[in-house]
């Protein structure tokens, strides 16, 4: 046994003069193959993200007036995209699976304070966070259902409303332009 703290072959290995370098290893063909895949979709996923459309819905809360109308508030932001005639889905959040339809018949002109929104409701806080601080307010046809699966509505019941605003691209629903534009309008 030597006294040194490497093999005799160790220090060898490493002091001696070789001609010719390591072995080249290369990739099996299926790691070119699975890196030209993945790179394929990230750029297809970019070209979605950049050129694809989403639809893009506001929400707000609707109170059922005689059983066949509805008054509905979104916040005022919304306010342009919401095309009257277009219809909306009235949502129970006691049971999900339970879905009116309506046709947005008309937008009041001028915004109303959620205070006052809230007030028109009968309710005592706005029901997604952040609450905006002003209103569009409008009107709602409630549309017969033919099946009867959504059930009868109750004058003065209170529900969630969706209501289709448009499309845009998901690059801009991930990447939002500034602060300003996630404020309330």
């Amino acid at each position: 046994m030597s006294d040194g703290l490497f093999r005799e072959e160790a220090l060898r290995h490493h002091t001696g003069g070789r001609a010719s370098g390591d072995v080249l290893r290369v990739p099996p063909a299926w790691v070119r193959s699975t890196f030209a895949l993945l790179a394929l979709a990230v750029l297809a996923a970019a070209a979605f993200a950049a050129w694809g459309s989403v639809a893009v819905y506001a929400r707000g809360v609707a109170r059922v007036q005689d059983g066949r109308t509805v008054l509905v508030f979104f916040p005022e932001r919304d306010r342009e995209r919401i095309l009257t005639g277009r219809t909306m889905r009235l949502l129970d959040p006691s049971d999900p699976k339970r879905v009116v339809r309506a046709n947005v018949s008309s937008l009041r002109p001028g915004a109303v304070a959620l205070q006052d929104g809230l007030e028109r409701l009968g309710i005592a806080a706005w029901p997604r966070s952040p609450a905006p601080s002003r209103l569009a307010c409008g009107d709602g046809e409630i549309t017969p259902d033919p099946d009867g699966a959504a059930g009868a509505v109750t004058p003065g019941e209170i529900l969630e409303v969706e209501a289709p605003a448009g499309e845009t691209s998901l690059l801009r629903l991930l990447v939002p332009a500034g602060r300003e534009s996630r404020r309330d309008g």
